[in-house]
């Protein structure tokens, strides 16, 4: 168990009253690079800051380091000071900060997992500490990721870390700031809002995991809740009680059994004697896991209901392209529809699938970054039953830009299409975005992958074949992602045909249906409904018209396969 002794507390006590720093704020932004990151601390008194340093210890580490001595902000006296990594997001996110520090000291290149602390350089005593020892702040009730984390009044410096002293807003920063368009950081924050105090000698305890409200992954069988004092009298005694059941005379971590799609409230009550003096209160829960036949279904599912819910698509998806940046791949379905497994946690292997494996039991959580529909694997469940390269769906480009949210994560191809500004000179660059159009309308490659063989190479003039990559968006732009130098210039035709050749009519449609394919060709036809069920399925090498009273009004994709090759068309039902 975490304590804090009654001595350490009158040590503590005895700096609070006299001159000393206190750490009272720390925030991780959501500008470019996860800036502007800062540290608020509060001069109690009169404070030489040349008498201290800042250290930070990164990630599961266990050592400190990239000591950063704090003489530049001089001699304070009960006022605040701003240190942050060097960045020009500060001066618009903070306007009204002073007394600030800017540099370029590792001590404050932290993310929202990280540890920092004041230590005194002379005896190199631990003032104030943010954070658990080596301990990564994933997951944890002090995570601060595109957040922050604010000191309650009255209490610290601490000397070590209670997280019942703090307050803690993990990801409030998401999305926001003026370099988003949204509010400033210090808006959002409250900067110097502290309040010191004499100290406060009462107990307390404080749960530290799970953090409340917290969301288990489906699967978790058992959890450990774990907690810590501050003040703790002599012969105290802890009793926990989780939905309405009490366990006597418990010590830290207490393990508690659960299971998938309950909710547990529980209570921590620090007893001395038989009074209570103390006690904190949580609830969190178990993911339930939905099973779904394929991606069209989870889509359609989180259209319904946002995301954060837990799914398992237990039928195949097909992986089209795989990036060591953060893990990340690529899938989509029969019925076309596409996902991006975003994986920095790596629970799957790097190296686990390659390119057209075909994959079952795929298990995540749903979430959005920039638009775009992710699933966070929560296990390794997947299962290889096959491999054959998924089929890229040839539209136009005002299809694409009318519904690019319909082909996201797929792989899409378009045909007699330019790059704008190509001239012959300008090569492709890493991370960088090139228009091309098609004579009427325009969108956005973007070359997100840095490793693709087409990066330094010229950009090609003229017009191309054809144009493929992975279907994205940035916030509502239409893009799309190349992954190597023959998606750059390619056929993609059916066999050579061109996609006027593939058509239908009349649509909508109410009795019936012609479908308008090469003549003496034979293809495969398959029409599938929202959920991305297959309802028909057919070989047809002729103009061939099809009855459609059975499938009921709404809106199906049509799709013309041969070989490996394939277009789609889209149909409605009236």
């Amino acid at each position: 168990m975490k304590k804090i002794t009654l001595l350490l507390t009158l040590l503590i006590s005895a700096f609070a009253l006299g001159q000393t720093p206190v750490l009272t704020m720390i925030s991780d932004g959501d500008c470019s690079g996860g800036n502007p990151k800062v540290v608020e601390i509060y001069a109690q008194g009169t404070v030489d800051f040349a008498d201290y340093s800042l250290e930070i210890q990164t990630n599961a580490n266990d050592t400190w380091g990239n000591a950063l001595n704090l003489a530049d902000l001089g001699v304070i006296t009960d006022d605040f000071v701003y240190i942050h990594k060097e960045d020009d997001s500060f001066a618009t996110e903070y306007p009204s900060a002073s007394n600030v520090l800017s540099t370029t000291s590792s001590a404050v290149n932290f993310n929202g997992d990280d540890r920092i602390r004041i230590i005194e350089d002379a005896s190199t005593t631990v003032i104030d500490q943010y954070g658990e020892e080596a301990t990564d702040g994933t997951g944890e009730v002090w995570e601060y990721k595109d957040g922050y984390a604010k000191r309650n009044n009255s209490t610290g410096p601490d000397a070590g870390f209670f997280a019942g002293n703090w307050s803690f807003s993990n990801g409030a920063l998401d999305g926001e700031g003026t370099c988003q368009g949204g509010s400033t950081f210090e808006s959002i924050i409250g900067i110097g809002t502290y309040t010191p105090g004499s100290g406060n000698n009462d107990p307390s305890v404080f749960i530290d995991s799970p953090a409340n409200n917290a969301v288990l992954n489906p699967g978790t069988t058992s959890v450990d809740i774990s907690f810590s004092t501050q003040n703790e009298p002599d012969g105290a005694q802890f009793d926990i009680t989780v939905n309405g059941s009490t366990t006597t005379g418990v010590t830290s971590p207490f393990n508690l059994t659960t299971q998938n799609g309950e909710t547990y409230a529980v209570e921590v009550e620090l007893l001395e004697g038989q009074s209570v003096v103390a006690s904190a209160t949580i609830e969190f829960s178990v993911a339930d896991i939905i099973q779904v036949q394929n991606i069209t279904e989870l889509r359609a599912d989180f259209e319904a209901n946002g995301e954060g819910r837990f799914y398992e698509i237990t039928g195949v998806s097909t992986m089209s392209h795989a990036d060591g940046f953060n893990n990340r791949k690529w899938f989509q379905d029969d019925s076309f529809s596409g996902i991006m497994i975003y994986d920095q946690s790596e629970v799957i292997a790097e190296d686990a699938y390659e390119a057209g494996d075909q994959v079952t039991n795929l298990v995540g959580e749903t979430a959005v970054f920039n638009g775009v529909l992710q699933l966070v694997p929560s296990s390794d469940n997947g299962v290889v039953v096959g491999n054959q390269m998924p089929a890229t769906q040839i539209i136009t480009l005002s299809q694409y830009l009318a519904d690019f949210e319909t082909y996201e994560s797929t792989l899409v191809g378009f045909e007699n299409v330019s790059f704008v500004d190509a001239d012959g000179t300008i090569e492709f660059g890493t991370g960088q975005n090139y228009d091309f159009t098609d004579g009427q309308d325009t969108s956005v490659i973007r070359t997100e992958f840095f490793s693709a063989d087409y990066i330094g190479t010229i950009i090609p003039t003229g017009t191309l074949d054809g144009l493929r990559g992975v279907g994205s968006q940035f916030n509502g732009t239409a893009q799309i992602f190349p992954r190597d130098s023959e998606d750059i210039n390619v056929v993609l035709s059916i066999n050579g045909f061109e996609k006027t050749q593939f058509s239908l009519y009349p649509n909508p449609a109410s009795n019936f249906v012609h479908l308008e394919v090469p003549s003496g060709e034979s293809f495969e036809v398959s029409i599938y409904n929202v959920t991305g069920k297959k309802v028909f399925a057919t070989k047809i090498n002729r103009t061939t018209k099809l009855d459609v009273n059975s499938l009921n009004a709404g809106v199906y994709m049509v799709n013309f396969k041969q070989g490996n090759q394939n277009t789609t068309r889209k149909l409605i039902i009236k």
